[in-house]
């Protein structure tokens, strides 16, 4: 199966050099992320340059927002000689070339090796995957290790001795890891433990053999994690430091997003979502029932379904919970489910390689033709992402060039003004200066704020477009009360405080 694995690998390669040129690949959180590694690297610890204009004060923060994984991958790349920029884009394009085998490797646990071949290429080449690769950010990787945790937990079932011990030690290693790169890793955790109590449950396992096995795995994981734990202890006082505002969307809200997202992600039309809710209930039925024979012949698959079962259902509950507890900037959408749609694609996948073969029982079927014709429509289905991203990143493009024109009138700012802008991202990878974010501040907001205390100038790129809301800023900046105009044109505008 190498031969096939290297040409998904291949084919994956030709899609992040075709779609490179067209996407701007940085987000505030790409910034963040960036600022901790070179803080990371210059020693200064996990703090991330300030992006917000409150508080005012501090150009650096504490890091609590997002857990430190993925920088400090980048800061390792930083320190052979790769700017932190070009590092935060190799990571996630590098891990995306390794889904191909990450994704056979998990399926091979539970379905005929070509079936897993097949399965695997429907997953990796689902287009929101490409489009978290490549932009700078930590959920590819966060993808990959999880994956290699689970690979990793299933050999412990089918490995005895040192190596079933040596797997566990890793999967525990590679889901702290997982955990320490995105905080959906505690669904990680909560399957897998899920998974110590099913090897017990199902007998596949004795007692002692089992406690072994968790001790060793939980030896991995804190290894990785209570160094961290023991940070946030220290300096914030707890152990989870991360808080944010109460929720502004209702449950009913969240579910319906979440169902059309996922829709979105398996259908590539979010109108779908019923028929996939059925299909979704049809397969667990379909499990529960088969359940019962694989539970006397194939113990092993029988587990490795329910752990990937539990895992979607509490990574999906998980991002229901958070978004109806605490405000998020966007709705549930393809970038938070992108780490569990793999297992209803898997499951969809081996739903129809079980029709076919009840059929094949009946009359002849050429399987190979109709895996084809159904990998062919798959392939065509992902156009339409594929297009709404060209279109989306072409405006974006076409925004950055302003930013990028202009970039000379922020060079001229002296170092010790704090530069604000509406377009933050923009801004600071071209002006290679620590930005902060304007959201939607009032001049004479700002002004209290920062004026007292700070010299800062504000650089206002004039993007009013519906589908940029992030870009939006009050129309009052474009005549502001209490500011002087150091350059201004149709495209962009420089203000100080008089």
């Amino acid at each position: 199966m190498i031969k096939p694995v290297l040409v998904l690998t291949i084919c994956c390669l030709i899609l992040v050099f075709a779609f490179s040129p067209h996407v701007f690949p940085f987000t505030t959180d790409s910034l963040i992320y960036i600022s901790t590694a070179e803080n990371i690297r210059e020693g200064n610890g996990l703090a991330f340059d300030n992006v917000f204009v409150e508080p005012p004060e501090p150009d650096v923060l504490a890091l609590k927002l997002h857990p430190p994984g993925y920088s400090f991958l980048i800061a390792l790349l930083h320190s052979l000689g790769f700017s932190a920029y070009t590092a935060a884009l190799i990571i996630p394009r590098f891990f995306f070339l390794l889904l191909p085998m990450g994704f056979f490797l998990v399926f091979s646990h539970m379905m005929p090796r070509k079936l897993s071949m097949v399965t695997a290429g429907l997953c990796a080449l689902m287009f929101p995957y490409l489009r978290c690769a490549l932009m700078a950010w930590a959920d590819i990787p966060f993808l990959f290790l999880s994956l290699i945790s689970f690979v990793l937990i299933f050999k412990t079932v089918s490995t005895g001795n040192k190596q079933q011990l040596a797997c566990a030690f890793l999967s525990g290693v590679l889901t702290g890891g997982a955990l320490l790169t995105r905080n959906a890793g505690y669904a990680l955790v909560l399957s897998i433990g899920s998974g110590f109590i099913l090897m017990f449950a199902l007998k596949i396992m004795v007692f002692k053999k089992l406690l072994k096995v968790v001790c060793y795995y939980l030896a991995g994981f804190f290894s990785l994690v209570m160094p961290y734990m023991i940070r946030n202890y220290l300096v914030f006082g707890e152990v989870n430091p991360y808080r944010l505002p109460p929720a502004n969307v209702t449950l009913s809200e969240n579910l319906a997003d979440y169902s059309q997202a996922l829709s979105q992600m398996i259908f590539a039309n979010p109108f779908y979502h019923g028929v996939l809710l059925v299909l979704m209930a049809g397969m667990l039925a379909w499990f529960m029932a088969a359940a019962g024979q694989w539970i006397k012949t194939d113990k092993h698959k029988i587990f490795c379904a329910a752990v990937l079962i539990i895992y979607f259902l509490s990574g999906s509950l998980l991002v229901i919970l958070s978004k109806t507890m605490y405000f998020m900037p966007e709705k549930i959408n393809e970038r938070y489910l992108i780490q569990y749609a793999w297992i209803i694609v898997a499951g969809l996948s081996y739903g129809v390689y079980f029709l076919l073969s009840k059929l094949r029982t009946v009359r002849p079927i050429d399987t190979r033709g109709v895996t084809f014709l159904i990998f062919t429509a798959f392939l065509l289905v992902q156009i339409f992402p594929a297009a709404d991203l060209y279109f989306q990143q072409k405006k974006t493009l076409y925004i950055a060039k302003k930013v990028e024109t202009h970039a000379p009138l922020l060079f001229e700012i002296p170092k010790d003004h704090v530069i604000v802008s509406n377009i933050m991202d923009m801004t600071a990878f071209f002006s290679r200066r620590d930005v902060r974010l304007l959201n939607g501040y009032m001049p004479y907001g700002l002004l209290r704020i920062l004026g007292a205390k700070r010299k800062f100038a504000v650089f206002i790129v004039k993007a009013r477009h519906e589908n940029y809301k992030s870009y939006l800023y009050p129309s009052a900046w474009l005549k502001p009360e209490g500011y002087r105009r150091v350059y201004s044109n149709r495209d962009v505008a420089l203000w100080l405080p008089e």
